[in-house]
């Protein structure tokens, strides 16, 4: 038999469905299904004396016996394929029970219930799915398609028309034109129909991307004359003449031309000689890892560089998502910088965000500060000793008995 049959990722607690139709194929593959059977007979057991006292000949016992014994290793054979698709400590805590019918019954009894009881929080990680603009979408789409089978697997059946549906709302932002253009169509898609329309779609997309690739940014473009120094990012050109302003027939002042350190791309630097110091400084703290942005940082790992559109999807989930805390801007921030993401302008996205949240506002402690600033009297109050020196001063009168 093929070894490459026999290895089975070992089953930890995980996907219990897909672990047991693996286990069960290779075990019918092994023609020793049979044994996992509830219903089935239990082995012969060896011939007796019939009635009239006639003994049995030798090759019913011969028979017997051979039957015996192939029960015997295909229940041992069984029971050590299954104990071995187990991980350590499911392992230890199986190998106690002597037969393979019921340590199966034991792993359906206990791991098909929980995967039951999951049902509302994968219709829930369904309807939460975002497509993004870093990812392919048909790459989403199949990830999508992954939690529609584990949902089927419970018996919960979704028609095509509402997974077309669910995939036109759920594509990215960049793809809103074509949503709106997939809306606007009175026919009906089915899903392989509609996954070659997304692939035809995205096809065009890349080879228009290819033909026309703006600069999105800046920031981590310097100058690319020779320098000696470790860092060309860190190392600005020493010569004054280089970095004056020169300007063009139409007036306008030329920009210096440069390549990236990172990625070589070509691009420019500005005119003035202070900035173009700035960006050469700046540009030495991020890095190009596959076309995507990040960011150095001394004590964390690279920092994910998020776009506008990303950044407030973080600010939500982070600040009132399903583990959200409502935290205060500055502390928002710092949660969002240890979980790996950075944007320039974060903090102060972050306090604007808080200040903006209805909930904060409806239950934040009463400040009980005074709207009016205090004043502090120097003088004594006047008449604070000796009250009885001034009673003569008050002439008597109707109505001046408090005095």
């Amino acid at each position: 038999m093929n070894q490459d049959l026999v290895k089975l990722d070992r089953f930890d607690g995980n996907n219990y469905a897909r672990w047991k139709d693996k286990m069960m194929f290779l075990l019918t593959a092994l023609r020793i299904s049979y044994i996992l059977d509830p219903e089935l007979p239990p082995p012969p057991e060896e011939p007796r004396t019939s009635a009239e006292g006639v003994l049995p000949d030798a090759e019913e016992f011969e028979r017997v016996k051979k039957e015996r014994k192939k029960r015997e290793e295909d229940e041992l054979l069984c029971r050590g394929h299954i104990l071995n698709g187990l991980s350590d400590r499911l392992y230890d805590l199986f190998t106690e029970i002597k037969y393979a019918r019921n340590i199966w019954s034991a792993l359906d009894y206990k791991y098909k219930a929980e995967e039951e009881g999951t049902n509302k929080y994968l219709i829930a990680q369904y309807f939460d799915f975002v497509m993004v603009d870093d990812k392919p979408v048909l790459e989403q789409v199949h990830a999508l398609q992954v939690i529609v089978n584990k949902i089927r697997a419970l018996k919960i059946s979704l028609p095509e028309s509402f997974q077309v549906g669910a995939i036109i709302a759920k594509l990215p932002p960049s793809w809103k034109d074509y949503r709106k253009k997939l809306m606007h169509k009175s026919e009906d898609f089915t899903l392989e129909q509609f996954q070659k329309h997304l692939h035809i779609e995205e096809e065009s997309r890349k080879r228009e991307n290819k033909v026309t690739v703006p600069v999105e940014s800046n920031v981590h473009y310097v100058d690319g004359s020779g320098s000696q120094s470790k860092n060309p990012a860190l190392k600005v050109r020493k010569n004054d003449e280089q970095f004056k302003k020169k300007a063009n027939q139409d007036g306008e002042q030329k920009k210096k031309k440069g390549s990236c350190y990172v990625c070589g791309k070509k691009g420019e630097l500005p005119g003035e000689r202070y900035e173009a110091r700035n960006l050469c400084v700046k540009a030495a703290r991020y890095a190009l890892v596959e076309g995507t942005l990040y960011k150095k940082s001394f004590s964390l790992p690279y920092l994910r560089c998020l776009r506008p559109s990303e950044s407030i999807y973080a600010l939500q989930e982070v600040h009132e998502g399903i583990c959200g805390q409502h935290l205060r801007g500055r502390t928002l921030a710092q949660k969002i910088l240890r979980q790996g993401y950075y944007w320039p302008a974060m903090q102060r996205d972050a306090i604007k965000f808080t200040r903006r949240c209805d909930k904060c506002q409806k239950f934040a402690p009463i400040s009980h500060t005074p709207v009016v600033p205090l004043t502090s009297i120097v003088s004594p109050i006047p008449f604070a000793y000796g009250e009885w020196i001034y009673w003569d001063l008050f002439p008597w009168r109707q109505g001046n008995d408090d005095l």
